[in-house]
């Protein structure tokens, strides 16, 4: 959307997609009904079977309501946050209202824009717009927009519109690509020696291997372990102490003490979740993807090998995570009988360091096309 802004001139507004924002809502309203409806049926303390009433007291006290209401209050807070979220680009500096609040700096305050990367919790590599100024602002030198706050945009787009400007107005001339060093430098700093060392060895024109990490290969092993004690643990018959009310209402006996049958359903469960948990391990210590000069070989169990050159391949690119599927390295390719092929190396299915494969391959393809 453009605008005719008074302070910035003829500008450029980004804000959050209305699916984000819509998301945010359904998040905040629908898990406080699940766990109010689980928490006031299923777990009713003085009744056998389902609660037809709510009763709040004596009964349940304020305790079930506690974290649907501190869950409701944090995400329509964030739901808040991201309809205000506005980054305006204009002809004479740009304007950011994020969750901190509202700053304006004008170009030729500005010296440097450019993605960064961090680790994400959950997702993966998460990247952000890095604005580096002249002189510092407010104490810092540097202004951060996102990772955790969004445009409809991507922030390629959002760092083109922004370098476009700064370059009209006599600013430094508006790069192309992106820092993939930088990307592979904070990776090496955050722990992932050998997928760094992999992706320079490509750098350099040698043949790297990637492999997925040991966290990833032997921590579903050790998981998958204690779930299987578990699934022992619940397949033998154990004792039951009496109640209160047996103490008081009737005689009881302390020896032997009485016991209860194996719970099936604890075992049964827990013996799946360790076999899903070794076979995952044992799925990612087969995953091997080699890069070199020529293309890459991606290698997996009860699967052909996947070869492909880089003069079939269309383009190499980031996908991002989604809330259903993972993120990764998507590469576009033509296969053998001329059909268009698509894969993405990362997420959880094909489990490797996203940021240094995503430098090796993208340099490697750039380097068969002669560039």
């Amino acid at each position: 959307m453009t605008i005719a802004d008074p302070s910035l001139g003829k500008s450029t507004v980004f804000r959050a997609g209305k699916l984000q924002v819509y998301a945010t809502l359904g998040t905040a309203l629908v898990m406080p009904a699940i766990f109010l409806a689980v928490a006031l049926t299923v777990a009713s303390p003085h009744q056998s079977g389902p609660a037809t009433t709510i009763r709040v007291g004596a009964d349940y006290g304020i305790a079930p309501f506690l974290f649907p209401a501190f869950w409701l209050l944090f995400f329509c807070i964030a739901a808040i946050l991201e309809m205000r979220l506005q980054l305006v680009v204009g002809e004479r500096g740009f304007r950011y209202s994020g969750p901190k609040g509202t700053i304006e700096v004008r170009w030729d305050q500005v010296d440097d824009i450019a993605i960064h990367w961090r680790r994400g919790a959950r997702r993966g590599p998460l990247k952000y717009l890095a604005v580096t100024l002249k002189q510092p602002l407010e104490g810092s030198s540097q202004i951060k927009l996102g990772p955790s706050t969004t445009f409809a945009a991507s922030w390629e787009e959002v760092r083109s519109a922004m370098l476009s400007r700064l370059e009209a107005a006599g600013g430094r001339p508006a790069s192309v690509e992106m820092p993939l060093t930088e990307a592979l430098a904070l990776e090496s700093a955050l722990g992932t020696e050998a997928a760094t060392s992999a992706a320079k060895a490509v750098f350099s024109g040698q043949l790297g291997v990637f492999r997925p990490s040991r966290f990833l290969s032997l921590g579903p092993f050790i998981v998958g372990l204690i779930a299987f004690a578990v699934t022992a643990w619940a397949s033998q018959p154990h004792a039951t102490n009496p109640s209160p009310s047996d103490i008081l209402n009737g005689t009881y006996t302390t020896w032997p003490p009485p016991s209860q049958p194996p719970s099936v359903s604890l075992m049964v469960g827990s013996g799946l979740v360790g076999l899903l948990l070794w076979s995952y391990g044992w799925w990612n210590s087969r995953l091997t993807l080699t890069v070199d000069r020529r293309g890459f070989v991606l290698k997996r169990a009860f699967v052909p090998n996947l070869t492909v050159d880089w003069t079939s391949v269309r383009s190499v690119g980031l996908q991002a995570p989604t809330l259903t599927r993972g993120g990764g390295v998507a590469v576009e390719y033509l296969a053998v009988d001329g059909r268009p092929g698509r894969i993405v190396v990362g997420g959880l299915r094909l489990a490797f360091p996203t940021i240094p494969v995503l430098g090796a391959m993208d340099a490697a393809w750039k380097r068969a096309q002669g560039e």
